[in-house]
């Protein structure tokens, strides 16, 4: 199994996570899956029509991905508040997005602003020392526009949730841009990535190639 890219933090791997996750080894797992929406728009600027996200259909490639990581792994996993839970769904995080975002499809008034992240897998019992929301405050352009893919999230944001985890290596099975991948090497962290679009594999190795990314 040959890595599409692989320097001393990360390696991505090209393919689908259904067909490689057996085959690699890790301790943690922090992924953004298709939601199973079925999303597509336009772009932000321009008259482009993102042809949409491969599996987000519904929530079937999301869970079978789920299905073959060991139940006792720490997973979060990104989802959307219309979609059923994963299962075994320990807790819930809301991410709460700048105030810039969130305005597709808003009824009422009402903006889009938040997403929610599901926690799997045996954590820490500690005393509550945080808040359950966590709330970027970044226009959203510093994370989306800039790597070309609609849904990519703050590094800020996933070095936060990163440094709670257990140590060890990170494997993000629905990579994208490699934002999961890039926060782990600014973290010192080893981290695995598999992408089945090309074209995102390619943006992530561009990235990780760089030394230092901002926030």
């Amino acid at each position: 199994m040959k890595p599409y890219y692989e320097d001393d933090h990360a390696t991505i791997y090209h393919g689908d996570a259904r067909e490689l996750l057996l085959q690699l080894a890790f301790d943690v797992v922090v992924t953004d899956p298709p939601y199973g929406i079925n999303w597509a728009q336009e772009m932000d600027r321009g008259s482009e029509k993102h042809a949409g996200i491969i599996g987000d259909n519904d929530t079937t490639l999301r869970d079978s991905v789920l299905s073959l990581i060991d139940k006792d792994i720490q997973k979060l996993v990104f989802g959307s508040p219309m979609q059923t839970p994963p299962k075994d769904t320990k807790q819930v995080l809301v991410w709460k997005k700048p105030a810039d975002s969130g305005f597709f499809g808003c009824l009422n008034g009402y903006r889009r602003d938040f997403e929610l992240i599901y926690m799997l897998g045996k954590f820490r019992k500690i005393p509550a020392c945080r808040s359950g929301v966590i709330v970027t405050k970044k226009s959203h352009v510093n994370y989306s526009n800039r790597n070309t893919h609609p849904h990519a999230k703050p590094i800020g944001l996933l070095i936060s949730l990163i440094n709670n985890l257990d140590q060890g290596v990170i494997i993000d099975p629905f990579m994208g841009s490699g934002s999961t991948l890039r926060a782990a090497k600014d973290l010192n962290r080893r981290s695995i990535g598999i992408e089945i679009d090309e074209k995102y594999c390619e943006i992530a190795a561009r990235r990780l190639a760089q030394e230092v990314l901002a926030l």
